[in-house]
Parts: C-alpha cells; sequence; structure tokens
C-alpha cells in the first residue's frame, strides 16, 4: 500500500551510488515508502545484485569512481531484460544524454534529489501509468 492508502504492486529497485551516504538516504527513503530496495557501490557490485534480484528500476548515478560507470551498467541490463534507467549526477546532464543516447531512460536528474519527487516518479512507474521515455 502506498502512502495514499491505494493498493500498489512493489516496485524493485537497484540503486547504483559510489557515496555511501547518499546510497543509504536513497535506500532508506525509497525502502521506507514501500518500495523493494537493493543497494551497490560498484558497478561489478550492481551487476552480481541484478541477478538475483530482478530490479523494475535502476536508479543510477553516472560517475560510480570505477573502470565502468552508470551507463555501463544500465546498458548491461538493459541488454538482458526490460529496465527502466534513472540517472542521477551532479555532472553536466547534456554530456550524461549525449552518453546514454542508445539507452531507454526515464529521467536525468541532478543532484541532490529531491527524494519526494523521486517517489512519486518511481510510483507512477508502477502505478502502470508510463512515462515518456527521454532518448
Amino acid at each position: 500500500m502506498n502512502r495514499n492508502g491505494k493498493e500498489q504492486a512493489e516496485t524493485r529497485i537497484l540503486i547504483v551510488e559510489d557515496d555511501p551516504a547518499s546510497r543509504e538516504v536513497l535506500a532508506d527513503w525509497l525502502a521506507g515508502h514501500g518500495h523493494a530496495v537493493r543497494a551497490a557501490g560498484t558497478a561489478s557490485e550492481a551487476l552480481d545484485a541484478a541477478r538475483d534480484f530482478h530490479p523494475d528500476v535502476l536508479l543510477s548515478d553516472w560517475d560510480l569512481g570505477g573502470e565502468r560507470n552508470g551507463v555501463d551498467v544500465a546498458r548491461t541490463l538493459q541488454s538482458e531484460h526490460d529496465l527502466n534507467v534513472i540517472f542521477i549526477s551532479g555532472n553536466p546532464l547534456h554530456l550524461l544524454r549525449q552518453a546514454s543516447r542508445d539507452l531507454r531512460v526515464i529521467r536525468y536528474l541532478r543532484k541532490p534529489v529531491s527524494l519526494e519527487r523521486l517517489n512519486r516518479l518511481i510510483e507512477g512507474l508502477g502505478a502502470g501509468r508510463g512515462l515518456a521515455w527521454n532518448g
């Protein structure tokens, strides 16, 4: 049941964020709003988690501080199954859009992210209202 008292299927969200504090805040907030959440700090951790978790939504930072970034994770996961992607970044979003132009991305959000806005966006996906892809 969502915060408005309506029944809603649990949305499985894979969070990929290299900053531990940000990762924890996102995971706690979304789990507290009724979503099933797994969190990873690296691309490798995210890909491993996705194998068992089968996320509906990938919420990923672009720069993960390693050899692979959030676009790499999204590209790999979208090649395996249908997945909604939301990118968050402190870097210029036009560069992220260019790097991910071959992916189906729901939204690009600039850090710091409004948690309320993010939750509304994800609840909109779970309610089956669908969102236009930002390509």
